[in-house]
Formats: structure tokens, C-alpha cells, sequence
């Protein structure tokens, strides 16, 4: 008998969960889709169709299936039984307090990335988002069959349990905004998608950078590893070792001079609108005391030393930062990498 070859593959952080005809039918869907857990629209023309992100698999809405198996995959894997914030919308009062109104079904925010066969152009494109200018996030796959060729449904779930977990509780806290996706957008995507299948590889590895980047966000959002983590990639970036008998040689000088070399180049620049008209040479001389202070186990002083962060502003510049260089990696690997090591 012929051994029947898996549907899926799996990364360092995922589970696969195949589960037999019948044991839990509400996920024995018709196709294959990937769930994101925080888009509140996509524009695409004619109405009613998807957009697609990369060749062949489309952004679109879920079906009323699909909403059901979502929902049970959130209160079983990620503990979201009650409040679900794709189905309710915030309401400023008349006393400026806030509320939480139920969506019209037409609006709820339920939206997948369909595809056919396994799931690995799935991966590759999470990878992908995890340095894309939006923020936006995949949840989980689901697949109609563990095999391919299977006729039975035996439904599949793949996921990162602390990274579900962790980005569910940040769409709750308001931590992770709901986004419209444009064709702009998708477009920005796709030319990533495209110009990465041709970058140098052996310059820098983006691939096994953006998967350090999506283990970041197994981590709680109030964790002061993020800000060590997204600084450590920072560094490995844009960085070499100082010299000791070279005085401008020093980490905090490089990262300072080659920031402002790459802000010079790339689009959108990088959003320093919070931190009160500072330049950026006193900003990152702050950002980098701040990382020290975390690395070397002292309590950082916003009110004095670092007055020009707060640990929200420092770890949103530092996400943006990180996400530009990687984004910069893939148009030009050789500049990033003349620039680390000169």
C-alpha cells in the first residue's frame, strides 16, 4: 500500500492537529484557509471578490462555515469565548466613556487567506508579514485534509499556541488595531514577495530573521524581552564588533550613523512624531541606554535619563526600525551587508 504523503509542513514553533471524520466536524471545511485575525475591511474590485496577496492565495471574507470553525478555534486554542472583538466595535459615549456595539453580520471583521494544496506558501507569507509595513497578523491554518489526494475530510489545524495566544490578547487589550487592507497595500506585498525570490540569500538571511521576528510575537506585549529581542536583530543587522582602541567605533555609534543613512533612503521614513522634536542621534543614544539598562538588570528612568521614551514609544520605534532594515535587506542585501561590517 502506497504511504500517503502530509498536506502540510511545519517551522520550529508550529502544531499540527489532524483531526479524524467526525471528532470535530465544526472545523471539516470545504477549503483550505489561513485566518487573520485583524483585518476590519479589504478593498477589492468587483465587490464580492478577494485580493490577492501573492499568486495564489486570495485575502478575502469567510464564509458562514468558516466563521464557525474560527470562533471554535479561538475559545479552544486561544481562550476567546465571550467578548470577540471581529464581531463588536468600540463607541465613544456622550460622557466620553467608551462601549462595546455588536456588529451588523455584514460587518463582521472574519477574514482568511484561501489557498489550495499545502500549507507552505502559507508560512512563507506569514513570514513575510512579520516585516511588512502594516501590521497584520495570521492566526491559524486550517486544512480540509491532512493528505493529499484524501478524499475524507480529517481536518488539520496548524498554529503557534503562544503566538495565537499572544496576538489574540493584543487585539483584546487594543494593542494590535484592526486594518483596512488596499490594493496598495497587497501590491507593497506582492513586490516584497517578488523581490525576495531573486535576493541574495548568503548576504543576509532575511528567512531565518523574519522567523525570529514571528517568535517575538509568542511573547506578551508587556514583556521587556520584545525590546531586547528586536534590538538583538537590530544589531545583528546593522552591526559588527567595535574596536577597543577605536573610540567612534562603538555599537551605539554605528547603529546611530546607519540609521540615518537608510532613513535617507527608504519609504516611508521612519515616524519619530513621539518624541517631542528630539533629534534622531539623541533618540537612539536614549534607545540604546534603555536597552542597556534592560540587558544589565537596572530600572530604566523615564522621568530622567530616558525622558524622551516611554517603553510603548521606544518598542513601537524599534518594531518599525527593525521591520525597515529587513524590508531594505531584501531590495539591497549587499548595502545592509557592506554596512554591518564597515
Amino acid at each position: 500500500m502506497a504511504k500517503m504523503k502530509p498536506n502540510f509542513s511545519l517551522d520550529d514553533y508550529s502544531t499540527a492537529i489532524i483531526y479524524q471524520t467526525g471528532s470535530r466536524s465544526i472545523l471539516e471545511v470545504e477549503t483550505n484557509f489561513a485566518f487573520v485575525l485583524n483585518v476590519s475591511n479589504v478593498q477589492h474590485e468587483p465587490p464580492g471578490t478577494g485580493l490577492e496577496l501573492v499568486p495564489g492565495l486570495q485575502l478575502r471574507k469567510a464564509t458562514g462555515a468558516e466563521i464557525a470553525a474560527i470562533k471554535d478555534v479561538l475559545e479552544k486554542q486561544a481562550g476567546n469565548g465571550t467578548y470577540t472583538p471581529w464581531q463588536n466595535s468600540k463607541v465613544q459615549e456622550a460622557d466620553n466613556k467608551w462601549s462595546h456595539a455588536v456588529l451588523p453580520e455584514d460587518q463582521w471583521r472574519y477574514f482568511v487567506v484561501g489557498f489550495e494544496g499545502s500549507n507552505s506558501p502559507i508560512a512563507a507569507l506569514e513570514q513575510l508579514l512579520s516585516i511588512a509595513p502594516v501590521e497584520f497578523k495570521l492566526g491559524f491554518t486550517l486544512l480540509r485534509s491532512a493528505f493529499a489526494g484524501q478524499k475524507a475530510k480529517t481536518p488539520t489545524l496548524i498554529f503557534d499556541a503562544g503566538r495565537l495566544f499572544s496576538q489574540v490578547n493584543r487585539i483584546l487589550q487594543e494593542d494590535l488595531p484592526f486594518v483596512e487592507i488596499t490594493p496598495t497595500i497587497a501590491s507593497e506585498i506582492l513586490t516584497m514577495h517578488q523581490t525576495l525570490q531573486t535576493c541574495d540569500r548568503h548576504l543576509v538571511n532575511v528567512e531565518r530573521l523574519s522567523k525570529e521576528m514571528l517568535g517575538l510575537d509568542a511573547l506578551p506585549y508587556e514583556s521587556l524581552l520584545l525590546f531586547l529581542g528586536y534590538f538583538a536583530i537590530l544589531e545583528s543587522l546593522l552591526t559588527h564588533a567595535p574596536n577597543p582602541n577605536d573610540t567612534i567605533d562603538s555599537i551605539t555609534r554605528q547603529v546611530k550613523r546607519k540609521l540615518i543613512l537608510l532613513n535617507n533612503r527608504w519609504q516611508p521614513r521612519l515616524d519619530y512624531a513621539a518624541f517631542k522634536e528630539a533629534t534622531p542621534e539623541s533618540i537612539w543614544s536614549q534607545m540604546y541606554s534603555y536597552r542597556s539598562a534592560l540587558a544589565h538588570g537596572s530600572e530604566p528612568d523615564f522621568k530622567g535619563k530616558l525622558n524622551l521614551l516611554s517603553p510603548r514609544s521606544a518598542l513601537t520605534l524599534l518594531r518599525q526600525t527593525v521591520k525597515a532594515v529587513l524590508r531594505q535587506a531584501i531590495k539591497e542585501p549587499q548595502l545592509i551587508f557592506d554596512l554591518r561590517n564597515c
